[in-house]
């Protein structure tokens, strides 16, 4: 049996002779009152109810009928009557009790339960063209997989090559052409910020690996610039920015 949730609050739809209705105890609990008052309520006010359009009292086998097809209910098996709010009843019940809770719990009972929404059939063309649109983003998101495919095969092309950026060079041929150790280039390289970068290259056992790169250009400038500052003492080169170094072959850079 269908159900619909208002404040967190499940109400088992109930139909009776053809229009739904609400139990007294759901007014209750949603109009913040107590069924007991609800009833008296309608004891009191009895000349504005009218049974059979604002109300129901059922009882015996329609009762026990109702009880059997909506589980959902929850009728006890020792009820012998109980009365349902047609939706007048319950609008003329939310203005006697006269709360803001009332108020606002008949306005969604109104929209949800009494007058829930209908979702209309879509015509032939409506149909069409939301087919039309569908296949519109399906070949939208193809052609951004397909480029995405063809990027990854470009970059592990790349990757297998090793192929290195023209203009750049990793640390093992620039300590060759500067002619200072490894970790003396990494040290120029640092102490005056000059550009690098990093790409991946496949080692020989056939796995990927970072590979840092330097603007070959700007290292060997830096580097020239660096050695007319040092001063020679004995075999090596001495500098702030470098401290105690070796450079094999300095006369031929």
């Amino acid at each position: 049996m269908k159900t619909i949730t208002i404040y967190n609050t499940q109400l088992p739809v109930v139909v009776l002779r053809g229009q739904r209705v609400v139990s007294t105890e759901t007014l209750a609990e949603g109009y913040g009152t107590e069924a007991t008052n609800i009833r008296t309520n309608l004891s009191a006010h009895k000349h504005r109810f009218v049974e059979g359009e604002h109300y129901f009292i059922i009882s015996g086998e329609e009762l026990s009928a109702l009880r059997v097809s909506n589980p959902d209910a929850q009728i006890s098996s020792k009820v012998r009557s109980m009365a349902f709010y047609t939706e007048r009843g319950a609008s003329r019940m939310s203005k006697i009790v006269d709360t803001d809770e009332a108020w606002d719990f008949f306005g969604k009972l109104e929209n949800a339960y009494f007058h829930p929404a209908q979702i209309q059939p879509k015509t032939q063309n409506e149909i069409i063209a939301a087919m039309a649109l569908a296949n519109v983003d399906q070949e939208r998101r193809i052609n951004h997989v397909e480029n995405k495919v063809d990027e990854v095969a470009e970059t592990i092309e790349k990757i297998k090559r090793g192929s290195i950026p023209a203009g750049w060079a990793g640390f093992s041929v620039l300590r060759v052409k500067c002619g200072m150790t490894d970790a003396k280039c990494r040290t120029l390289v640092k102490s005056y910020d000059i550009p690098t970068d990093t790409i991946t290259i496949m080692t020989p056992e056939g796995q990927p690996r970072p590979m840092k790169i330097v603007l070959e250009a700007d290292f060997m400038a830096t580097f020239r610039g660096m050695m007319s500052e040092a001063e020679q003492r004995n075999t090596k080169w001495f500098h702030p920015n470098m401290g105690l170094f070796q450079v094999i072959g300095w006369e031929a850079k």
